[in-house]
């Protein structure tokens, strides 16, 4: 019976010393290696129009991967088409005039004004001629007042018509034409930036993807009617995923810029993946409250970024939201 009881407790000596070397050897063991959660995180691009409208017409689904320029929708806005329909018929108009005037006068113009001002010349050399000897008469009292201002009245019309014809000759020589023409000028330009004003906003009425990604976030269906400036929708960048994790404050100055870093993922348990710390933060935080290291909750911790490896990144393994389990080695 004796015997049996010291059996007994060198067995339990035996056991301490077990559990004791089992506990000293997993301290030892945390001590060189951390494990901590994170998860992928990506860019978010909130896409939409300048211009409202209604949604004619939708080329794509939720969950597609888009090419650079790939038509998502186009929007249609009627009013617009008629503002770009006057403007180029204006734009036209004022455009051939401006031709028009930079050619110059035609031949023809130049030849009938002066012919119309040598006629309005003589027209007034011979009224003038008729008021000075009417005027002789007058003072002869050979006719009558009445008569004289008959004459009278033909000089003064045709020295308005000689004037007249007189001003429309000298535009054929002088720099009133160019003035015409910087005029005609300025209003052609201002129509055309109005006409590229309304070209640019009725490109706009087609939404396209500003990048190869996939279409995260759309619930917009034909016949729609969209604000201006409003988002239509969230597009992922696949290209640029990293995973997200908070590293707690007594292991900060044991991890390194570009440190490798192996993780692990429950969508696939029995691979191993690896990735390089790109970020580290400079300043401690709180945990958030999704995020759980394997010691435990710490209160301050630092926001650390890895990015997987391209190997890993060209199989398309990894989608943002997907949790990873990170272990460091020291």
């Amino acid at each position: 019976m004796h015997n049996k009881k010291k059996i007994i407790f060198f067995i339990l000596l035996v056991l301490i010393a077990a559990v004791a070397i089992i506990l000293w050897k997993n301290q030892e063991i945390a001590q060189k290696n951390l494990l901590v959660s994170g998860s992928i995180q990506t860019n978010e691009i909130y896409f939409g129009s300048r211009q409202g409208g209604r949604i004619s017409q939708v080329f794509v689904q939720e969950g597609t991967i888009l090419e650079k320029d790939q038509l998502i929708l186009r929007l249609e806005a009627p009013e617009l088409l008629e503002q770009q329909k006057s403007l180029k018929a204006n734009f036209r108009a004022e455009q051939a005039l401006l031709e028009e005037f930079e050619a110059g006068y035609r031949t023809e113009d130049v030849k009938s004004t002066e012919a119309n001002f040598k006629a309005s010349q003589a027209e007034y050399k011979k009224a003038k001629q008729n008021l000075n000897r009417q005027e002789e008469l007058y003072k002869k009292d050979l006719i009558s007042k009445d008569q004289l201002e008959i004459f009278e009245t033909q000089e003064q019309v045709s020295e308005e018509k000689l004037n007249a014809a007189s001003s429309q000759n000298k535009k054929m020589y002088t720099g009133e034409r160019s003035e015409r023409i910087k005029a005609e000028k300025a209003r052609t330009e201002s129509l055309k930036a109005e006409l590229e004003g309304i070209n640019t906003k009725i490109e706009e009425l087609e939404v396209r993807s500003p990048c190869h990604c996939r279409l995260s976030e759309f619930d917009l269906r034909e016949g729609s009617l969209i604000l201006p400036n409003q988002t239509l929708g969230t597009l992922i960048d696949e290209q640029d995923l990293w995973i997200e994790a908070y590293l707690p404050e007594e292991y900060y100055g044991r991890v390194k810029l570009h440190q490798q870093v192996q993780f692990t993922s429950l969508s696939y348990p029995d691979q191993k993946f690896f990735g390089e710390i790109q970020f580290i933060g400079l300043h401690s935080e709180f945990t958030p409250r999704n995020i759980q290291t394997i010691e435990g909750r710490k209160q301050q911790v630092f926001k650390i970024k890895v990015k997987p490896s391209e190997k890993d990144m060209h199989n398309k393994l990894f989608f943002p939201g997907m949790d990873m389990d990170l272990k460091f080695e020291f």
